[in-house]
């Protein structure tokens, strides 16, 4: 069944094009990867899903009814998490997550809630204000309340930013069991190692137009040439970068490295040899314009 149907949607604003013409279909339980840089127009996409804004022409149907038409057993089951937390600063994490319950008309809040912290190692900070918090467990308490209504339709602008890549991970592993349990997730980012850890389909995006719409592997089969910034715990002596010599290892920091891969399917070969001459890989990065790349080669 077709949860999400976006067709020819268009998004104007006074100065800008934000969307234009944008058509693709999301299946229940899918886990789309909606990518491209700054200003490609991701987040006005998600806005609208979430019905916050209103689409200057084409339509959106969740579950085969338009965005504006949905019952409100269905608005209920459909989550926004945005580039913003959304969560009140003069309240603590309980609190806030059992305000957003009560809109959702959740059932067992306490239970869930509890789940949830643990989940996301959370919990001792749920009887602390959200003004005390740094942005990483803010951005924790936000996840779950996300979360709390278990959505049928889950709408995420760039969850993982602010979270370290344990958190990542742990995100990454509830969402594609969320995914396999039927719920339809549109997830925004620019990090391309998220793209291929997460993803199952992608949407390319670039000013405001779809580029590509389809399975990862046809995606990233166009991908060549990729620089990575790896970080580990210790640092790598120079007898170990140059026994990475076939990925033009580079030293950018203490304890960061650049290096060079063919495809982006070999990224764990390069964090698999590391950590076999003893390095402590704590993140990962892909260099930013190699979604520039993605859009000149898939375009």
């Amino acid at each position: 069944m077709q949860a999400i149907e976006i067709h020819k949607l268009s998004k104007r604003f006074p100065e800008v094009n934000a969307l234009s013409n944008i058509t693709f279909e999301a299946e229940e339980g899918e886990f789309l990867v909606i990518i491209g840089p700054n200003g490609a127009g991701k987040s006005t996409l998600l806005k609208i899903v979430a019905g916050l804004y209103r689409p200057t022409s084409g339509t959106v149907k969740i579950f085969g009814s338009e965005i504006n038409k949905i019952s409100s057993d269905l608005k209920r089951r459909i989550s926004f998490l945005g580039e913003n937390y959304s969560l009140y600063d003069n309240l603590t994490s309980y609190q806030n997550m059992k305000f957003f319950s009560m809109l959702y008309d959740v059932k067992d809040f306490e239970a869930k809630a509890l789940d949830l912290a643990n989940r996301f190692e959370a919990s001792e900070f749920m009887d602390r204000k959200i003004s005390q918090l740094s942005r990483g467990t803010k951005q924790k308490i936000a996840i779950c309340r996300a979360l709390i209504n278990e959505p049928k339709v889950l709408v995420l602008d760039e969850p993982s930013a602010f979270l370290d890549p344990r958190i990542t991970e742990i995100l990454h592993r509830n969402l594609s069991e969320l995914a396999d349990n039927g719920c339809t997730i549109l997830y925004a980012t620019q990090r391309l190692e998220e793209l291929y850890r997460i993803s199952r389909k992608v949407l390319l995006l670039n000013r405001g137009k779809a580029v590509k719409f389809g399975e990862l592997k046809d995606v990233i089969s166009r991908l060549t040439k990729i620089s990575v910034e790896i970080t580990t715990i210790n640092y790598l002596q120079d007898s170990v970068l140059e026994k990475l010599f076939r990925y033009n290892v580079r030293r950018l920091s203490a304890n960061t490295i650049s290096a060079n891969v063919k495809r982006l399917s070999e990224v764990p070969k390069v964090i698999a040899s590391i950590s076999k001459l003893g390095g402590d890989v704590i993140n990962v990065n892909s260099v930013k314009n190699n979604i520039s790349e993605i859009i000149k080669r898939v375009g």
